[in-house]
């Protein structure tokens, strides 16, 4: 044993190196017991002499104190059912819980084989360990004094990678790591079963064990679906091939690896293509979603469905039972199908955010860079120093010198959104949020073809040590969602650094390669790049962390809301035993059904007075137990068209009144926000509303950092609340707009079941909606890609397919096909195009469907949809369309026209003299008559002015100086007067 043990420890950690060479770098470690100490220094909170310490130690003290008077052995049962067979005298224990069905038991050897004898006697499997000591057993206690002695020079340090210990099975802290935690890792029973789940709940889903051979894989695919499971080296397959063979499965998997470093100086011998093209036919087999049931089990349900409950003797003939004992448990049957077809439906409605890993390569910048940040931050200057280190022009400006450097710059990361308070004018927005919304607009409206980056700080939960202590920076993750749906082209996407450090630590300098890369939303920290990744998140399987039913006083913002009643008649009819309800209607009344007392209150939540005199007139004997945060207000319209007024108008309650709840409730058994689907993954219109919700889900997961209860439920659309359209009519349009485009809304009832088994199980952010992928994907990401989405296998497995099946819009050659053909088949083509691109928006199979002179109004487009054409066109065409071209041109004949004017352009003239062309230049400003198509003819005059003027030529120097101060309107007086 004071051999095996040192030399196990040497294998996982050589092999923990050899997968770090390979480019996989853990978000986390976790170890079983000496894998611990193993653990510990892959995370680096022990040096290697240190652990070497550790671990040669413990297996001394063993050989010496403990071989000889002990054994091990696994069973195959749960530990729940193992532990009520153990025997009273305690001479054999629980030493590990490995999975659902695999535990270990330890102790005094003769007791144990009668245990082992007890076990098979049911029928259960059980092994032996090869070992002659009893781990994690009252033995151990012998060397207690002994170890904590030997051990008391460790000292442990800042750790570089989250360690999660299967003692207490929660992250722990460096400093933990002192003499008594490696004596209590030794004595208290490994918690490895919890910690997976734990992990798994908090988005780690790629397990890759080091060991020599992989004991604890089985164990770990047992307690997780769907996760990625890996080991290392096999018993007698120890080699290179074996380790490669393992690379290529975590690959294979998803996880990112650079097999670059199997090969002699990066470089992998070059083999013989094929001589034939191309076919693209996909050979790997692709595996069926598992539904639950075979065919046998549907036929055995199928006949229990069918049965009668008073007579089941067609059942009982064909199962060959007797009838009587079968008309026993059939109603036991039926309830029990029917409870899970019930949790399989509720759990087709849950997803949850994960982040993982991403490669990051280091592809150059180039071109010209505005940082635009607040005066005073020294984050702006390092930005810019390292976007300059790898190649680009940059330069930091104000936010009011932005406007006149963006129709030259090639790229614009702002940081606005990092600046602190709230606006002056409007207390309910960030002044982040505020000053960001100030250049979208100017960006927006210059028609520059720039790309726009936003930068965060902590404002996401990336990993489990991100705390969100200011969960208002998230608020610019939900408008930059929005943002990627109404301006795709503009819009590059948004990164997320760390709390931001006193003193620089390398995170910036990985900024330029998420700038230059694929991913659009992004988070740095110290272990690298995470993306996020939506996922299910079914609860079959998992176990609650703990009972929830409601109890005493409850209280519901909104409570007589679309959404807030609902909820208050749920908690009314689950154990509340009051209900506060707030409203903004003073003449507003409770129904009379709710069961309960219920007290109404015109009380405003943002409001810290008012709230806390109605937290104060709570009675006693009936405490505050719970909050459910519906309040909301939804208000559509453009990002860019967003004013302040407009963003304090949806986030005050929201917002606002979340932030008060939390400061002012104390001790609660539940908090309880409503946000929303477009904080998950954006809305059109919904630019204000999605960042308000991201805001909630930023503060559930900063309440979870605080060991406070929080669970943001992001609904998708409810039946019965409102949309943001002006009408009744506008909403019923939306509401079926939706559901062509796969998003159906929810009934009150079948969304409130998601309620309690979130907070039930710690959840901080659950999205809960009824989701078309198949539908929904396509639409989604017409205008560009989401890597959000694409780790879902309805998406994935459409991506795929839809590759297979559609070349690559090619705009070259459409506008070369154009060309050649008379102008009635030109007009011809693009209207086709036109309504083929928009029946697919409106979920149309047929292009018929889209009459040719129909108005676009009457058709059922929407604004919402309306972007979602103009996008579309725009990858078909590469013709860069307003926002408001499907309105300002209202049919598909007249949309085709627009068209045809960009692309079916006259062959080029022989370039003339200077003259000749500005001659010709004015002549086709003169046709402009789009007003988006003016400013940003305007932007690219007022750049080509400023790079023809030159201190030597003073008077192009003070026309540029000119131009720069002009307004719109001077600045084509101009055009007419001097360049025709």
């Amino acid at each position: 044993m004071d051999v095996v043990q040192p030399v196990s420890f040497a294998v996982m950690v050589s092999l923990a190196a050899l997968w770090r060479s390979f480019g996989v770098e853990p978000d986390a470690v976790v170890g079983h017991s000496q894998g611990e100490i193993a653990a510990a220094c892959v995370a680096g909170a022990l040096s290697l002499r240190d652990a070497a310490k550790v671990v040669c130690a413990r297996s001394s003290l063993i050989a010496e104190e403990l071989a000889g008077h002990g054994g091990m052995a696994s069973v195959a049962l749960p530990a729940d059912e193992v532990s009520a067979l153990l025997p009273a005298a305690g001479d054999v224990t629980v030493a590990a819980v490995n999975g659902p069905a695999s535990t270990v038991v330890a102790g005094e050897p003769a007791a144990l084989e009668r245990l082992l004898a007890d076990c098979a006697a049911r029928g259960a499997r059980t092994r032996h360990v090869a070992v002659d000591y009893a781990s994690h057993s009252p033995q151990v206690e012998r060397i207690e004094a002994r170890l904590r002695e030997v051990l008391a020079e460790v000292r442990p340090r800042a750790a570089d990678v989250p360690m999660f210990s299967t003692v207490v099975a929660d992250w722990v802290a460096p400093d933990d790591l002192d003499a008594g935690y490696w004596y209590r890792n030794l004595r208290h029973t490994v918690r490895f079963e919890e910690a997976v789940r734990a992990l798994a709940d908090q988005g780690h889903l790629a397990f890759i064990e080091v060991s020599p051979h992989p004991v604890l894989v089985p164990g770990i695919d047992q307690t997780l679906d769907g996760a990625t499971v890996v080991g290392s080296l096999r018993r007698d397959d120890g080699g290179p091939d074996r380790f490669l063979l393992s690379v290529a499965e975590a690959q294979v998997a998803g996880v990112p690896v650079r097999l670059s470093a199997a090969f002699d100086d990066d470089r992998p011998a070059p083999v013989d293509l094929p001589t034939y093209p191309f076919q693209r036919q996909h050979y790997w087999l692709t595996a069926p979603e598992h539904t639950g049931d075979t065919g046998r089990d549907s036929a055995f349900w199928t006949a229990v469905d069918d049965a009668d409950p008073t007579d089941p003797g067609a059942l009982a003939e064909l199962l060959g039972v007797p009838a009587a004992s079968l008309a026993e448990v059939l109603p036991g049957l039926t309830a029990w199908r029917a409870a899970q077809d019930a949790a399989a439906a509720a759990d087709a409605l849950r997803y949850t955010v994960r982040w993982r890993t991403a490669q990051l390569d280091d592809a150059p910048l180039t071109g010209t860079w505005l940082v635009v940040a607040p005066e005073g931050l020294p984050l702006a200057a390092d930005c810019a120093a390292a976007l300059t280190r790898a190649g680009a022009e940059a330069r930091v400006v104000g936010p009011d010198e932005a406007a006149a450097g963006i129709g030259t710059a090639d790229a614009v990361v702002s940081l606005l959104g990092l600046t602190p308070g709230d606006a002056a004018d409007e207390p309910a927005v960030p002044a982040g949020l505020a000053a960001t919304l100030d250049l979208v607009r100017t960006v927006v409206r210059s028609g520059a073809d720039t790309t726009l980056w936003l930068v965060t700080s902590g404002a996401v939960a990336a990993t489990p040590a991100d705390r969100l202590p200011r969960p208002e920076q998230a608020t610019l993750w939900g408008l930059g969602r929005t943002l990627a749906l109404e301006h795709p082209k503009l819009y590059g996407g948004i990164v997320d650094l760390p709390d931001l450090p006193e003193e620089p630590d390398g995170t910036l300098d990985r900024l330029p390669a998420v700038l230059a890369g694929t991913e659009d939303q992004a988070a740095l920290r110290a272990t690298g790049l995470l993306v996020p990744r939506l996922a299910r998140a079914p609860l079959a399987g998992r176990t609650p962390v703990g009972p929830w039913r409601p109890s005493g006083t409850v209280l519901v913002t909104d409570g007589l809301g679309p959404m807030g009643l609902p909820a208050a008649r749920w908690l009314a009819a689950h154990g509340a035993r009051a209900l506060v309800l707030t409203t903004d209607d003073p003449s507003a009344t409770a129904p009379d059904d709710l069961g309960v007392p219920v007290t109404v209150s015109t009380c405003d939540p943002a409001d810290e007075k008012e709230l806390a005199a109605l937290l104060a007139a709570i009675p006693a004997d009936a405490p505050l137990t719970a909050v459910v945060h519906a309040a909301g207000t939804l208000r559509s319209g453009p990002v860019a068209d967003l004013d302040l007024a407009q963003a304090a108008a949806t986030l005050d309650a929201k917002v606002r009144g979340a932030a008060t709840l939390h400061r002012l409730t104390g001790e609660l058994e539940a908090f309880v926000l409503f946000s929303s689907v477009a904080a998950t993954w954006g809305g059109g219109e919904q630019g204000a509303f999605a960042a308000a919700n991201a805001y909630l889900d930023a503060l559930a997961h900063h309440r979870h950092a605080l060991g406070l209860p929080a669970t943001a439920l992001a609904w998708g659309p409810w039946e019965g609340v409102g949309l943001g359209a002006a009408d009744a009519a506008g909403e019923a349009a939306r509401r079926e707009q939706l559901r062509r485009r796969g998003i159906l809304a929810l009934s009150p009832e079948r969304a409130l079941t998601a309620m309690p088994d979130a907070v039930r199980h710690g959840e901080p952010v659950v999205t809960v909606a009824d989701v078309d992928w198949t539908a929904f994907a396509p639409a989604f990401t017409a205008a560009r890609p989401s890597p959000l989405l694409s780790d879902l296998p309805d998406v994935r497995d459409g991506v795929t397919a839809d590759a297979a099946a559609e070349p690559a819009a090619d705009t070259s050659s459409l506008a070369a096909r154009l060309t050649a053909l008379p102008e009635a088949e030109q007009h011809r083509a693009l209207t086709d195009l036109v309504r083929r691109e928009a029946a697919v928006v409106l979920g149309h199979d047929d292009p018929d469907a889209m009459p040719t002179g129909r108005p676009f109004t009457e058709l059922g487009f929407d604004s919402l949809a309306a972007v979602n054409l103009r996008n579309r066109l725009g990858a078909a065409t590469g013709v860069r369309l307003s926002a408001t071209a499907v309105f300002d041109h209202p049919s598909p004949a007249a949309l085709a026209d627009h068209l045809l004017r960009h692309l079916a352009a006259p062959p080029a003239a022989a370039v003339g003299s200077l003259d000749e062309e500005l001659d010709r230049l004015a002549g086709v400003l003169s046709d402009v008559s789009d007003e988006d198509e003016r400013r940003r003819a305007l932007a690219r005059l007022q750049g080509l002015v400023g790079r023809l003027a030159t201190p030597a030529d003073g008077d192009r120097a003070s026309v540029s100086e000119a131009l720069g101060t002009a307004s719109d309107e001077e600045i084509f007086r101009f055009i007419d007067s001097e360049l025709s």
